[in-house]
């Protein structure tokens, strides 16, 4: 059986030993959804689902050496490539949300006269906002924040005066279901590390 090891004598890397059927487990299920998404990405050519596809194939990198690293846990290159690989994959989940929020936009008559700015502009400004949220993890909740209120903006703006597919709301029911759970990931993520190195959610799987 494994044994929490220490990086150097008395300095741990790992505040717990982290579990193989945890890893082996999500590394599988985001396999499976990075293979299903890869199949309909190339058989309808769509490839604004490029950054979700790679964003489930880092996942499962990242959850596949969580796997290997339950053996060892004195390594800092692998303790290194799980945690960046794992924090990273929202990035490109988060991206994916801004693009298929910018193509509803575009797809229905007159959205664009609804949306507070263009759809390119909402796309690269939030992605933008991510990149710099890697520096300052507060400022992935505040971008999320603004992007949520961006849309209900347009929601309501739509809703107003036009009619439309009914398809969209669908649509942007789905984003923002999806915008709530990478919400209460980023909020779970800023209390972690403000509590530091020796915190509670920090040293507990």
């Amino acid at each position: 059986m494994s044994q929490l090891k220490p990086f150097k004598p008395g300095y741990y890397i790992w505040k717990y030993l982290p579990s193989k059927p945890a890893a082996a487990i999500f590394a599988i299920l985001f396999l499976g959804i990075s293979v299903l998404h890869l199949w309909r990405l190339c058989r309808r050519r769509a490839w604004f689902c490029i950054a979700l596809t790679a964003g489930a194939i880092i996942e499962c990198i990242g959850f596949g050496v969580r796997i290997k690293a339950y053996d060892d846990t004195s390594k800092l290159g692998t303790y290194i490539m799980q945690s960046a690989f794992i924090l990273l994959a929202p990035i490109l989940f988060s991206a994916s949300i801004y693009i298929t929020f910018s193509r509803i936009i575009r797809s229905v008559p007159n959205g664009e006269s609804c949306s507070v700015t263009t759809p390119r502009k909402l796309t690269r400004f939030f992605v933008f906002g991510d990149i710099l949220s890697l520096l300052i993890q507060v400022l992935q909740v505040a971008m999320f924040g603004l992007f949520a209120l961006t849309s209900i903006v347009f929601h309501r703006r739509y809703q107003r005066n036009y009619l439309g597919q009914p398809l969209w709301k669908q649509q942007i029911y789905m984003l923002y279901i999806v915008s709530l759970f990478i919400m209460i990931r980023s909020i779970y993520r800023v209390i972690e590390f403000s509590q530091g190195q020796d915190g509670y959610l920090i040293s507990h799987e």
